[in-house]
């Protein structure tokens, strides 16, 4: 009760450094990995650097979309509540893309590990929302700062026979996804009912699916699963100019022209994220983190 009184530490973390979950906290507008964390399995120095972009640069990817979601939109630089800074257009086209997302999801089922003969159980699409939109900008971001950062040595081949570097990285957005989980019945069911994250099965292999450069890099048939006719996509990247936007298309114009595609792309906020990026990977990669 005492701290009411006292004006705001922004340093102030609200978890230990034991707690073993990172994340994005829009009244500081901060992303918090806490050293326990930053351990082996999840992040291991003797893993191919490919790889570790995939797992803990997927994670970090994904705490930094939080900053550009609904939730995001709604506090300024320092984490003060203002206006959402969304424009009308860009509202009304983030949730029509959002809803393909919960369309996407409402229709997947998640299986228990230890149950072959299970019919599963439907994941909740709306109550996942926030995270599935999180998982597909992880990806996309993971997948910019390698290209980016190692684009002359990303087509080689990789310390795993028969990929390549790229290949390795995506690889390890998977296991950064599902943290190789053995799920029962009943965990399944309550993660599914209560938990905003969708399981870890499903968050291994739908971003993933959105994501074309995934289907690219692996010459996965088009039609198949990993490569289906129709994607949900929100954050795109650009490798030409290395930059990661919300390319929000709908069908419409402002005016209301039917027909009309256009786009409303937020660059500043797509160097902001860039830049974070590129720093959050300086200092994780080249700092050795112990509780």
């Amino acid at each position: 009760m005492a701290q009411l009184l006292l004006p705001v530490d922004r340093t102030d973390w609200v978890v230990p450094p034991t707690s073993l979950s990172p994340y994005y906290n829009p009244k500081f507008n901060k992303v918090v990995f806490p050293a326990a964390y930053l351990q082996p399995p999840v992040f291991d120095f003797q893993m191919p650097t490919a790889f570790l972009y995939g797992s803990i640069g997927y994670v970090m990817g994904h705490e930094l979309t939080h900053a550009f979601d609904w939730s995001g939109s709604k506090t300024d630089h320092l984490g003060t509540t203002v206006p959402q800074w969304f424009s009308g257009t860009a509202a009304t086209a983030f949730n029509d893309s959002a809803k393909c997302f919960q369309t996407q999801y409402n229709g997947v089922r998640a299986y228990p590990s230890s149950n072959s003969s299970s019919s599963g159980f439907q994941v909740d699409g709306e109550l996942t929302l926030s995270e599935n939109i999180a998982d597909a900008g992880g990806v996309a971001l993971a997948h910019l700062a390698y290209r980016t950062r190692y684009s002359s040595i990303a087509d080689d081949p990789s310390y795993l026979p028969g990929h390549s570097n790229t290949q390795l990285m995506l690889l390890g957005v998977g296991q950064g996804l599902t943290h190789c989980a053995l799920s029962s019945t009943q965990w399944v069911k309550n993660q599914v009912e209560t938990d905003t994250h969708a399981p870890g099965a499903i968050r291994g292999t739908v971003p993933l699916m959105n994501f074309p450069a995934f289907a690219s890099e692996f010459n996965c048939p088009k039609g198949s699963a990993m490569n289906p006719e129709q994607r949900c996509m929100l954050w795109t990247t650009n490798m030409s100019n290395q930059s990661f936007t919300s390319g929000f298309s709908w069908s419409g114009s402002a005016s209301g022209a039917a027909g009309t595609t256009s786009s409303d792309t937020r660059g500043v906020n797509s160097n902001i994220a860039n830049l974070l990026l590129a720093h959050i990977f300086v200092m994780v990669l080249h700092v050795s983190f112990k509780v």
